[in-house]
């Protein structure tokens, strides 16, 4: 299906796409959550015919999965600040297009399905973008969400020496990096009230801790976010050029073992 640009880019986002270690960390996230995110959309019996909208589409692979889902009767609308990681050419019922989803109008009451993976968290105008995109539901559809809350578990289970408390030292750094571009560490835990707030029904919301050491999706991912902000990280003053070095030598070394931030599931049903 068609790609069509509704508007320009208008973002803080810290992990913008156009970096080259984007890929990187899509294919990370991918690796790491797609199982439970696709078990999460399975929940709301999505099927057939559906109509979804994908927010935040990144690298593509939920609204792929969602495309074979609905099938040739479907739709499926894969909107990103910054869509170039999704091909629309892989399915006929794929619509990918240039969104800001706090400014750009969505259609009202259209949508059976509406999904967003680590997209809110990061926008500080994100109350904003929840309101529309339950007003995107028909009534009767599902919208469904997965956020990390970064409060809610350590980084590394080493304790040993301080050495070894790097992954907690620049990955600290990182989240305070996130904090001053407008990301809510407690968003997470705060789905399943907000889901209620916004008149949704039927809620269920499960938190999931991945365990991980280096060398593994999850080391990928710290690194590609790492390597990416490695300037502004500098510049701010929240970690040196030697500490990021240690820092990605460590999540190289598979004897490395430490903590993903929770992942929050949630998901309710517009009435």
């Amino acid at each position: 299906m068609n790609r069509t640009d509704f508007t320009e880019p208008r973002s803080d986002y810290v992990l913008e796409n156009a970096a080259p270690q984007a890929e990187r960390r899509f294919t990370a996230l991918e690796e790491l959550y797609d199982e439970a995110t696709f078990a999460n959309l399975d929940g709301t019996g999505v099927g057939p015919g559906w109509r979804c909208l994908e927010v935040g589409a990144g690298g593509g692979s939920v609204a792929r999965w969602l495309g074979e889902r609905v099938g040739p009767q479907g739709y499926v609308l894969a909107t990103d600040l910054d869509p170039r990681h999704v091909d629309a050419a892989q399915s006929p019922v794929i619509e990918v297009r240039r969104h800001d989803v706090v400014h750009d109008p969505l259609p009202e009451s259209a949508f059976d399905l509406v999904h967003a993976r680590l997209v809110l968290v990061h926008l500080p105008e994100r109350a904003t973008a929840l309101k529309q995109l339950v007003a995107a539901l028909r009534p009767g559809g599902w919208f469904t969400m997965e956020e990390f809350d970064l409060r809610m578990a350590p980084v590394s289970t080493e304790r040993r020496d301080a050495g070894e408390r790097v992954l907690d030292d620049v990955t600290g750094a990182f989240v305070r990096l996130l904090e001053l571009r407008g990301v809510d560490q407690s968003y997470g835990r705060a789905l399943p009230r907000l889901f209620a707030e916004a008149g949704l029904v039927q809620i269920e919301a499960v938190g999931r801790v991945t365990f991980a050491r280096g060398g593994s999706p999850g080391a990928r991912l710290y690194r590609a976010n790492i390597e990416q902000t490695r300037d502004q990280l500098v510049e701010a003053g929240l970690a040196t050029a030697e500490e990021i070095e240690r820092y990605c030598d460590r999540l190289a070394d598979p004897e490395a073992m430490f903590t993903l931030p929770v992942l929050v599931a949630v998901r309710g049903r517009r009435p």
